[in-house]
């Protein structure tokens, strides 16, 4: 008897189930159809058009950015210098950022240089390369021998701005140094800087006049004799750099620098009129 009863259940649960399958049905919603995968022609020919770019920081305290280096070889290691937020690092591709010249008399940074033969080794030139009507002053050169880790303090305080610093590849301690100079007054100190003993000693081996500076300079690749150097005659509004300027001839001219052991850089001046600050730009011309 229990067993005749079993299998009534058992045969009354497989009807209730077949009665259901129908109404489930009717309330189930259709399927969509599968999209396609998008093609070439689809998405267009050039698919860079979709590529967005996102902020890597720093933010802030930044501000704008005057210089980038980066490690040959490592694609999580750089370094940015800012017209007013100091030196920063990244080790790991830009997602975060330490400020490593926190530490120093200015904020103001116009080149970074990392020494071909040892990326440990990190050159900062001080002094935004940009003269504006709120421009921050150098404080001349550091350089730190652990990457970022301490720096030292390496010449060249008056110089005012550095736009490049450039390093031979195959010695460290032969390092050039181009300086614009001040941006409200004449001054001497400018031009292209020569040390071959680390910093110990400096030598300017390239000097135009009291009001033209180093806007940049190149060394030729393959050959770290030779240099091609970018001349800048700029005059402030408001600076006595105007009236040094109106005293001198607009004559083209030519001029040379060499030293002993170093490159020779060439430059020819000429008279030009651009927008401010009044300037007047030269054309480098080289000889090796």
């Amino acid at each position: 008897m229990p067993r005749m009863a079993l299998r009534q259940a058992s045969l009354w649960s497989a009807l209730c189930s077949a009665l259901a399958l129908p109404v489930a049905a009717q309330h189930r919603k259709p399927a969509k159809p599968a999209t396609p995968p998008p093609t070439l022609s689809s998405v267009g020919a050039d698919s860079l058009n979709n590529v967005k770019f996102r902020n890597l920081g720093p933010a802030v305290a930044g501000g704008r950015v005057a210089a980038v280096v980066g490690v040959p070889g490592d694609r999580d290691v750089y370094y940015i210098g800012a017209g007013g937020g100091g030196v920063w690092k990244t080790t790991d591709g830009g997602d975060s950022w330490e400020a490593v010249f926190k530490d120093q008399p200015t904020a103001s940074i116009g080149a970074i240089a990392l020494a071909p033969s040892n990326p440990n080794v990190v050159w900062v030139g001080t002094g935004e390369g940009n003269p504006r009507n709120d421009v921050v002053d150098g404080r001349g050169v550091f350089m730190s021998p652990d990457a970022g880790k301490s720096w030292r303090f390496m010449g060249l305080g008056d110089v005012g701005q550095i736009t490049r610093i450039v390093i031979d590849p195959a010695n460290p301690d032969v390092v050039f140094v181009a300086a614009l100079g001040h941006v409200w007054a004449p001054n001497a100190e400018r031009g292209v800087f020569r040390t071959a003993d680390g910093g110990k000693t400096w030598q300017k081996v390239l000097f135009v006049n009291d009001t033209t500076g180093v806007a940049d300079l190149i060394m030729v690749p393959g050959n770290p004799r030779v240099l091609f150097a970018g001349l800048w005659q700029f005059v402030t509004p408001g600076s006595s750099n105007r009236a040094a300027l109106a005293a001198e001839s607009t004559a083209p001219r030519t001029a040379a620098s060499t030293g002993s052991g170093s490159s020779r850089a060439c430059l020819r001046a000429r008279s030009a009129v651009s927008p401010w600050p009044s300037a007047r730009p030269t054309r480098p011309m080289c000889t090796p």
